[in-house]
């Protein structure tokens, strides 16, 4: 894995030399649940990569770094409390951050490293299964190219879901020639 994000590493300096940016220093943010064997591993990947690691952040600083940097003029002496979700495809965190003009401070951290979008989506497909084998009784998630077909559109429309209070999930053909038809909704 090291050598990997290396080659992902070095791939990213070899851009930034075609843009004449020379910098070998970088700043690298990691999940917080990392472990110190992954901290390591990923430290051991930027020497691979010919970059030098200037620090290894967690990602719950980045976030309330870039965002009390960018709120700086609208802070005051009186603590705002804000609460950041990070919804991943894998894993989400959710991070209770207190600013004032002076101090950016974490206040409490929760991570599941195990439940994301891609969670989502599977318990979405568990529903579109049953109506779909209530109504026509075939199980989409017994064929293989019916599963992926069921899971990519129910990615797709989750995705649109983020601009739009409803969805039609619609594939023609899912399995054994019968059609889905499916509205999600928030």
């Amino acid at each position: 894995p090291e050598c990997l994000m290396g080659l992902f590493l070095n791939k990213i300096r070899n851009i930034w030399v075609k843009k004449n940016i020379n910098e070998k220093e970088v700043v690298i943010s990691i999940p917080d649940y990392s472990t110190a064997h992954e901290r390591k591993a990923m430290l051991e990947s930027i020497k691979i990569s010919g970059l030098k690691c200037t620090s290894l952040l967690n990602e719950s600083s980045a976030i309330i770094l870039a965002y009390g940097m960018h709120y700086l003029k609208e802070l005051n002496d009186k603590p705002r409390l804000v609460v950041f979700v990070d919804l991943g495809h894998s894993q989400t965190t959710i991070i209770y951050a207190e600013f004032t003009k002076t101090l950016f401070q974490i206040l409490s951290i929760s991570s599941e490293r195990f439940c994301g979008a891609r969670e989502l989506d599977y318990l979405i497909a568990e529903n579109v299964t049953f109506e779909f084998l209530k109504k026509y009784g075939n199980d989409p998630m017994t064929s293989p190219k019916a599963k992926v077909s069921l899971i990519e559109k129910i990615n797709k429309s989750r995705k649109a879901l983020t601009g739009n209070k409803e969805m039609n999930l619609h594939i023609d053909s899912l399995l054994d020639g019968e059609d889905l038809d499916y509205n999600l909704n928030l």
